[in-house]
Order: C-alpha cells, then structure tokens, then sequence
C-alpha cells in the first residue's frame, strides 16, 4: 500500500485533565470506529501526521465562527470549514470543550452530530 498523507479525522480539547481522564477511553473508541467505518485505502505516512494535525489546525484557525449564548454558562462557539465543523464551549475565556470533525462531502456543517449522539456511539 502507498504511504500518503491522509487527513486528520478530527480533534478534541478538554480543559481538565481530570475531566479528560473520565473521557479518554470513549473518545478513542468514538475515533477508532470513525476509522473504521471509513473506507480510506491509503495509510498515512509516519513522516506526515505532524504535517496533517498542523493542516487540521490550519483549517480550524480559518474556519468561519458564529457565537450564541450557552444554555448554561459560557459561550457556545460554532465553527464551519469547507470540509470541517467544530463547535467550543469558552466560559471567563477558557475553553472548556472544543470538538472538531471533518465532514463527508455530503454532510453539512449545520448538521453536526452532537456529543451526546458521539457519546452514545462510543459506547
């Protein structure tokens, strides 16, 4: 198989790390699945994940970005790229949840899965 770069799948930021600790092992399954439910042919190339996770935040640093007030506290940051979505939670400017995920070229932004739908298929 040709080693080419493929595109990072998506991120998450946590701002806890005890909070992270509590999620890591769904998160990974969550993105093990995504993995494997897509059918990429190629593999990336070792020499080029540092290059993909830097374009992947290129892409969010680029990404057009709306604001609404949070249900709760905080505010709700909404972001949508050509092929990204993303959405954050910032409260007294920190961030305390960020989630970014690229997007099948028949998806929209608008329709972004939520956490909990993410939080269901990881488990």
């Amino acid at each position: 198989m040709r080693k080419i770069g493929v595109p990072a799948a998506g991120a998450d930021m946590v701002s806890l790390t005890s909070t992270y600790a509590k999620i890591h092992a769904k998160l990974v399954r969550s993105y093990a699945m995504e993995g494997l439910l897509e059918s990429i042919p190629q593999t990336p190339a070792p020499d080029g994940l540092a290059t993909q996770a830097r374009k992947l935040l290129d892409e969010i640093a680029a990404a057009e970005e709306r604001q609404f007030p949070s249900i709760g506290y905080g505010t709700d940051h909404r972001f949508k790229g050509k092929d990204l979505a993303g959405a954050a939670l910032v409260h007294e400017n920190e961030v305390i949840h960020a989630a970014f995920f690229r997007l099948a070229g028949t998806e929209r932004p608008e329709r972004m899965a939520s956490y909990r739908s993410r939080r269901r298929f990881a488990q």
